[in-house]
């Protein structure tokens, strides 16, 4: 509901134990202009619920409610204000607002439909009772269910990693303690698609990871190991585009960069691609791991002190995601909003074309995607254009669907079978983990023993993981095609840049992907949440692998090209300079 003019009124609602006498008090401040009895509030705990609208009843300045604190029988406590006017309710459009219940009087002040930092000092810990609780339940899901936990470790290797986490726990954690604790034991099992997740968590994770005032006012991309900036929005002008950051706090950054990539995941030792993962783009439709850890791992509060390579050391503000965001867009006119913002397409000469895409998440699309995939390749074939660079290097990964159909354009004749199978460490899923799982009545709870090999501690399903055959569209590019790759590739753009070098569909061009050629884990995810610290665990159930032992790594690239800021204006024609220089 748009607001008018705003009431100054003061609206509670007040919770206390009638044998305590202690009280929890919400008071809603500046109210959109309606009728004040329509007023109300739902949440996740007695006497609120979310489907039903418990209103706020006046009281000279405040609206009360009595009830034993026995029925309250939650410490994260969620909730919502509400207009309810018996036949719409219009929501805050804001998330679930957060409490942590103590036992003492609490006086909440609240602005209606404004969002509120939670002061992260202010949570209480997570006892070592509890930590324990949660360390079993994870290391028993990881080590039953996790389909590549050796791929790259022992069994005494494990014992030593999980022995660490579980010397962590012996003493109370803070929720921030706890995430990057598990995070770090997590990235050992070098698995891209298992990590504390930065999506699908619950409010109060949500709020510590993403919704704090400690990100920082620029994006910068790793150069030789040097922090370069590419878009600023700081207040101080000194930091733009192509300053080079030396040192924050004084950390030296190199230092900054080698501390995080201990906590970030990526398939077995491809170490360019935890690089790539601590670079901050400043896109709302992604997070960056350097904006989740960073803060985290640092203790970073609201300012930082940066030093410039000329020495110059400048003390900045640090800003939200969701500010720093709309100042980047205010600034950069071309800043991208959303994943379709990462597709493009051109003619750059009679000659080249050039076809950006940035993301296969096209569920997240309001264009029609396979019509602009279909118009982009007509455009091709009208205009009898020989080369096309087709520019996945900002490609994550996304919908197999997607990949799938831009390889129609591209095969030249009807490709054959990744030699790939697929493996499980169970048949029947655990069901003590069952019980906590986000997912419900998955695929994968009752596998069929007849469809599998057993071999060593494995479960393979030979034919899980095998790609089926593209078969191409008759208008398929008959010309050059170059695929530019990059580090942030992983997942199905992993597997693009695997099928077009496997099957000779063009050269692969730029630098190494992400990913790995010994198989990835991956297909459907689990979502575990540890019941005590509320984080929750992204986990694949099985997994890709190769027939044959390869390389240790991601996608080679036949032609490696390396830009740079001093390329970045003419990037394209710098890239079709390298093409032509290596391709006889």
């Amino acid at each position: 509901m748009k607001k008018k003019s705003l009431l100054k009124y003061i609206f509670c609602y007040v919770f206390f134990s009638c044998n305590t006498q202690e009280k929890l008090t919400l008071s809603l401040h500046e109210i959109p202009k309606v009728n004040q009895d329509f007023i109300g509030v739902r949440g996740n705990f007695n006497p609120l619920s979310w489907d039903k609208t418990t209103f706020l009843q006046k009281d000279n300045d405040r609206y009360t409610v009595t009830i034993n604190s026995k029925e309250i029988n939650i410490k994260n406590l969620e909730y919502k204000y509400v207009i309810d006017d018996g036949n719409t309710v219009t929501w805050e459009q804001i998330p679930n607002r957060l409490i942590q219940l103590d036992n003492k009087n609490q006086y909440i002040k609240d602005v209606w439909n404004k969002e509120k930092i939670i002061d992260i000092n202010s949570l209480n810990k997570i006892s070592v009772e509890q930590l324990n609780e949660d360390f079993k339940i994870l290391k028993e899901a990881i080590l039953k269910i996790h389909p590549g936990i050796y791929r790259y470790n022992d069994s005494i290797t494990l014992v030593k990693n999980f022995k660490k986490l579980e010397n962590k726990f012996q003493k109370p954690q803070t929720y921030s303690e706890t995430y990057i604790t598990i995070s770090k034991l997590i990235s050992t099992i070098k698995c891209d698609h298992t990590l504390a997740s930065y999506w699908n968590q619950e409010p109060l994770i949500n709020a510590i990871l993403h919704k704090q005032k400690n990100k920082i006012p620029f994006t910068f991309k790793w150069v030789n190991r040097k922090m370069v900036v590419t878009h600023s929005v700081s207040n101080s002008e000194k930091i733009k585009m192509g300053s080079t950051i030396v040192a924050i706090n004084n950390i030296e950054t190199e230092k900054i960069l080698k501390e995080l990539t201990k906590y970030i995941s990526a398939d077995g030792n491809t170490m360019h691609n935890r690089v790539s993962k601590t670079e901050v783009d400043g896109y709302n439709f992604r997070f960056n791991s350097f904006d989740v850890l960073f803060p985290l791992v640092f203790n970073i509060k609201n300012k930082i002190e940066i030093e410039l390579s000329s020495g110059e050391r400048i003390k900045i503000n640090l800003l939200t995601l969701e500010e720093r965001f709309e100042k980047l867009t205010k600034k950069y006119s071309d800043f991208p909003k959303s994943p379709q913002d990462l597709w493009d397409f051109k003619i750059v000469n009679k000659d080249y074309a050039y076809l950006k895409i940035g993301s296969f998440s096209t569920n997240r699309f309001s264009i029609d995607w396979k019509s602009f995939l279909k118009n982009s390749f007509k455009t091709l074939s009208d205009n009898k254009i020989k080369n096309l660079i087709i520019d996945i290097r900002e490609n994550q990964g996304g919908m197999d669907e997607a990949s799938k159909e831009l390889e129609k354009f591209l095969v030249k004749k009807t490709s054959i079978e990744d030699q790939f199978e697929g493996r499980t460490r169970f048949i029947n899923f655990p069901n003590n983990i069952k019980k906590i799982l986000q997912n419900q009545n998955a695929w994968y709870y009752n596998l069929r023993e007849e469809n599998s090999i057993k071999e060593n501690s494995y479960f393979i399903f030979p034919k899980m993981f095998a790609k089926k055959p593209t078969q191409n569209y008759e208008n398929s590019f008959k010309g050059n095609a170059y695929l530019l790759t990059g580090p942030k590739n992983v997942s199905a753009a992993f597997y693009l840049a695997k099928l077009f070098k496997d099957h000779k569909i063009g050269k692969v061009i730029g630098s190494e992907t992400g990913g790995n050629q010994n198989g990835i884990n991956g297909g459907s995810i689990i979502f575990l949440k540890l019941p005590n610290s509320r984080i929750n665990i992204d986990m694949p159930v099985a997994g890709s692998f190769s027939k044959d032992t390869k390389y240790n790594g991601g996608i080679i690239p036949d032609i490696s090209i390396k830009t740079s800021e001093q390329t970045k204006n003419n990037e394209i024609d710098f890239i079709i300079k390298e093409i032509k220089s290596n391709v006889q």
